[in-house]
């Protein structure tokens, strides 16, 4: 019997102010597998948009964090479900706020658009050390440092898995759930400067050295960093092949069964 596959495709890798890249995010979907949103930023939904009618029908989004370049594009995204008449609920996972955050950024948006929704918005909240499963997922989270709270997240379905670190310098309790995926979207800041907020490359590649990842796919770096992170990762990648830049349009498999 062939492994039932669910790919996890990533629609933009870039950051917050970047142009052509888009905002970080990626989707998961598959015969078996619910479709699943992974951040939301103000870039997205335009690309959502022009993915098939099948991957726009949302049965989820995960936000790491509340920063516009993850969650702003929300607003619009809920809008125009509404307008589709969207009936079935939608669920939504974050961290404390998440709520507020939704209804605050779709009112200043479309004033009276929240209460006029049409469908339910089950919002759900994530902590960590605790493990969430729904649909087949088993979610766990772990918090990063950054100017907002973020939380990293680690789903695993049947033999798949994997790491989605959001923003923020990662801490012993993101590198555990990290090294235990078999692929890794990981934020690099820059190459080597060290930021108090944002993980390094050099940082990151020390830190996982020796780890069991497949993949390790680069995401976020500055702007004005970006070419000197390329560099780095082709450099890596000569003797571990596991290092990856991320680019909008990658598609990695996950093994759902």
């Amino acid at each position: 019997m062939l492994a039932a596959m669910a790919t996890l495709g990533i629609l933009g890798c870039g950051e917050a102010f970047d142009s052509g890249w888009g905002n970080n995010s990626c989707i998961l979907h598959g015969a078996s597998t619910p479709t699943v949103l992974f951040d939301c930023g103000y870039q997205i939904p335009e690309r959502l948009w022009a993915l098939s009618r099948r991957l726009q029908d949302l049965d989820a989004v995960i936000l790491t964090h509340l920063h516009a370049d993850h969650a702003l594009g929300m607003a619009p995204l809920l809008v125009r479900m509404m307008e589709e008449k969207r009936m079935r609920a939608l669920t939504v996972f974050g961290s404390a706020g998440a709520e507020s955050y939704l209804r605050k950024a779709v009112e200043l948006a479309y004033p009276g658009a929240w209460r006029r929704l049409g469908f339910p918005l089950d919002v759900r909240l994530l902590a960590p050390g605790k493990k969430t499963r729904w649909r087949g997922l088993e979610l766990e989270c772990a918090e990063s440092v950054h100017s907002v709270r973020n939380l990293a997240v680690r789903v695993a379905l049947g033999k798949g898995s994997f790491f989605i670190s959001g923003d923020g310098r990662f801490t012993e309790a993101s590198l555990s759930l990290a090294s235990r995926s078999k692929l890794v979207l990981h934020e690099a800041y820059s190459a080597r400067r060290g930021h108090p907020t944002h993980t390094s490359l050099i940082e990151l590649h020390d830190a996982l050295h020796g780890s069991t990842p497949e993949h390790i796919v680069v995401t976020h770096p500055q702007r004005d960093e970006r070419e000197s992170v390329e560099i780095m990762i082709r450099r890596l990648a000569r003797r571990d092949p596991r290092w990856i830049c991320a680019a909008p349009g990658q598609s990695y498999p996950i093994r759902a069964k």
